[in-house]
């Protein structure tokens, strides 16, 4: 695989409208212009109408060389992350919430580190940060505490905070993988399905802010029980089993 070659960001949005604004301002004001690949903004025909506007004057009023396309997502979430996957064009990629719970001015550091680890997955940690789970409750922090245990036990140590989406991804190698998980699951089984493909992690510390808006459509149990069963399919899957059909023939072709 090539080096880094540019950053695509994809900004989901559904009501932010402030939170989304500062959101894209602040990654302009800490991100080369040369290092970002293209913003998408990747919103629902059930958005908010005042999100919508936001969108709309967002790419209206982008005076930056860096493209800001807009996605409409109209289906179920999982089958707009794999339209999503399927249009990349940066090299890496990162899913920016616009709700601020994670600081878009970490992006900077993000691109910093995927430009020294390009064949790397790039994934926060709280575990890593002062902050830690300190805002959790009890059970919360104890049920992290066990499913830590169980994807070490899986899949090897090293990974601090696997239940965290808040990573930046190589293009290539996701674009080959076959996506099935439903809702936010599908994010986490994209990324075990790097690992077992070979890919190394760096991690780097991120303390979650509060959201400024609108509410969270994470469900902790509901999601977290489609965690736990992508967690152990994937660790007994044959990798040939979860690449694309043409990806798999290609690389049989190369080794042969």
């Amino acid at each position: 695989m090539g080096g880094f070659q540019g950053l695509t960001v994809i900004l989901p949005a559904v009501n932010e409208t402030t939170s989304l604004k500062k959101t894209v301002d602040e990654i302009f004001r800490v991100c080369s212009s040369a290092d970002l690949h293209e913003l998408i903004l990747a919103t629902a025909d059930f958005a908010t109408p005042a999100c919508r506007a936001v969108c709309d004057e967002i790419q209206k009023n982008n005076k930056t060389p860096v493209p800001v396309r807009l996605y409409v997502q109209t289906g179920p979430f999982e089958e707009a992350i794999r339209d999503l996957t399927s249009l990349l064009s940066g090299s890496h990629f990162i899913y920016q919430p616009t709700d601020l719970e994670e600081d878009p001015c970490l992006l900077a550091e993000v691109i910093r580190l995927a430009k020294l680890h390009p064949d790397a997955v790039i994934s926060g940690s709280r575990r890593r940060s002062h902050q830690g789970f300190s805002g959790f409750s009890p059970v919360k922090r104890a049920l992290y505490g066990v499913w830590r245990i169980l994807f070490s036990l899986l899949y090897g140590g090293g990974v601090t905070d696997p239940t965290l989406l808040y990573r930046c991804m190589p293009s290539a190698p996701v674009k080959r993988i076959v996506l099935n998980a439903r809702s936010y699951a599908v994010l986490f089984e994209m990324f075990v399905k790097l690992l077992r493909m070979g890919a190394r992690v760096v991690e780097f510390p991120v303390e979650m802010g509060r959201r400024t808006e609108g509410a969270s459509s994470t469900r902790f149990f509901s999601d977290g029980l489609r965690y736990t069963r992508v967690l152990f399919t994937i660790r007994f899957m044959p990798v040939n089993k979860f690449l694309h059909p043409a990806a798999d023939e290609a690389e049989k072709e190369a080794g042969a």
